[in-house]
């Protein structure tokens, strides 16, 4: 069994077998040199350095590598000397740590020449010289700049990013990442004894940067409805439809709609409006809360097709419709602008087909009845019209009350035994319910066309020129696409508060 000075001897011999030459220096006696020092170190710290190292010669015998390691570390921060950081080195080359190993000798030879013998010199630089036949050197860059970057769970520093990196032979890990940037993982293969080829890594933004500023340190700032912060704010959000509200108690808030795309940065410059009146001030304010965001009003473009059913009434001068019935089919386009919440402005553009069987009345002296040879007759109404209307909606996040007003021009062709046309006038009305899923637009609805039929007519044969005109009712059902979405008004309280 070996005392634990020899075990120390033989260690501490161990690191300079990796240059194939026998080391011509002295062993350190950690008990002797406890003594030499006594007078100008602390005698309780020395000895607690002494039973570090002790434990690390145990535990590097035992074929504990990681433990011995942390022995000889925590002995040589209490007490630095050549023999624990020469068995640092010793164990970090043992566990493959060739760079660490290397830095280890580097640093005997800066700290703790002087304890070294001529040979010893020799012997420490030909072990940095097999060392770096294991170490290969990288550069690697990356954008954006600011970027985390690990290797092996070690975040570098900047400093290390700027010049070539010495790394281990062998694989490594590596992770880059960014707030606003996708993360990237790889698998690092360094080649040792030379410099590597340049890695250059650029990650895929995920968001979008957003600032908002206003020159008021008492205004507050939300995001889709939730407040984030006074004066400015500066951070990265997903990509999409945002709504940016800056407000202010007893002031009209201002709102903005931005579209963000990722990698892209977008800056907002925005102030309340005027000071409201005490009245207006007193029902905007809510004295049991904080200041909250204000309900944003829905505002942009949306866009419906439409398909319907309808029933026709008015039939032409002289002709009896066999059926009161008279079903019909249209279809048609809505392209519209919300206002705001409730009010809404769109255009119309729509066909409607009728297919008619009926009978000449006695004595008939339209001149389409005269023609026929039997008093039945089978005619049809194709009409087009082209207008606008107000919709009116109610408040519904994602279900609304919906109705409209509107006028436009109708051309109506009439095909009884020949053909008859006009341009005539149209007022219409309708009321339903609308629907949003997300970004999907829903909408049923029952509707009434009063349309002038006044201007059909062909030579002398006018079929509307007494009556009402031409009544249209039916139901139609609408699909399309709205630029706002239910989450555009959904405020939570306890999510707004400063």
């Amino acid at each position: 069994m070996l005392s634990p000075p020899t075990k120390v001897v033989a260690l501490a011999w161990q690191i300079f077998w990796l240059a194939g030459t026998e080391p011509a220096i002295a062993a350190v006696d950690p008990l002797a040199l406890s003594h030499r020092e006594a007078a100008t170190a602390d005698a309780a710290a020395h000895e607690q350095s002494r039973r570090f190292f002790d434990n690390g010669v145990r535990l590097y015998q035992d074929g504990n590598l990681t433990g011995a390691l942390a022995e000889f570390e925590a002995a040589y921060q209490i007490h630095p000397n050549s023999a624990a950081l020469q068995d640092i080195a010793l164990c970090q080359k043992a566990l493959y740590r060739y760079r660490d190993a290397k830095l280890s000798v580097e640093l005997l030879l800066t700290r703790h020449e002087h304890e070294l013998s001529s040979s010893d010199l020799k012997a420490a630089r030909q072990v940095i010289a097999e060392l770096a036949t294991v170490i290969g050197t990288v550069k690697i860059t990356v954008t954006p700049a600011t970027s985390k970057v690990s290797i092996d769970d070690r975040t570098l520093t900047q400093s290390e990013l700027a010049s070539s990196l010495d790394m281990d032979v062998g694989e490594h890990r590596l992770r880059i990442e960014a707030e606003g940037y996708e993360t990237v993982q790889r698998t690092l293969m360094i080649a040792g004894g030379a410099s590597n080829p340049p890695l250059y890594v650029s990650l895929s933004p995920t968001h979008g940067y957003l600032t908002v500023l206003t020159p008021d340190e008492h205004t507050a700032i939300a995001i889709d409805g939730r407040a984030v912060a006074f004066e400015s704010y500066r951070g990265y959000v997903e990509p999409g439809r945002h709504i940016i509200q800056i407000y202010r108690s007893g002031f009209e808030p201002y709102e903005a709609v931005v579209e963000l795309e990722a990698g892209q940065s977008v800056t907002i410059r925005g102030k309340v409006g005027v000071e409201l009146s005490e009245s207006e001030a007193e029902e905007a304010t809510l004295s049991q809360h904080p200041i909250l965001a204000p309900p944003r009003q829905l505002r942009g473009w949306y866009g419906l097709i439409d398909a319907s059913v309808l029933n026709w009434n008015g039939a032409p001068q002289d002709i009896n419709p066999k059926d009161p019935t008279n079903l019909g089919y249209g279809y048609g386009l809505h392209a519209g602008y919300r206002l705001f919440t409730p009010i809404g402005i769109e255009a119309i553009a729509g066909a409607t087909h009728h297919s008619v069987q009926g009978t000449c009345a006695t004595g008939a002296s339209a001149s389409y009845c005269q023609n026929v040879s039997a008093p039945n007759i089978t005619y049809t109404l194709d009409s087009r019209r082209v207008g606008g209307a107000l919709r009116i909606m109610s408040r519904g996040e994602s279900v609304r009350f919906t109705s409209s007003i509107g006028v436009g021009a109708i051309f109506h062709e009439l095909n009884v035994a020949r053909r008859i046309s006009g341009l005539d006038a149209y007022f219409a009305l309708e009321a339903g319910t609308q629907m949003n899923i997300d970004h999907l637009l829903l909408e049923f609805v029952a509707f009434g066309w009063f349309d002038s039929a006044s201007g059909i007519h062909s030579g002398q044969d006018m079929p509307y020129q007494e009556g009402n005109g031409i009544q249209m009712f039916g139901l139609s059902l609408r699909v399309g696409w709205s630029e706002w979405t239910p989450r555009d008004a959904r405020i939570a309280p306890t999510d707004t508060k400063l």
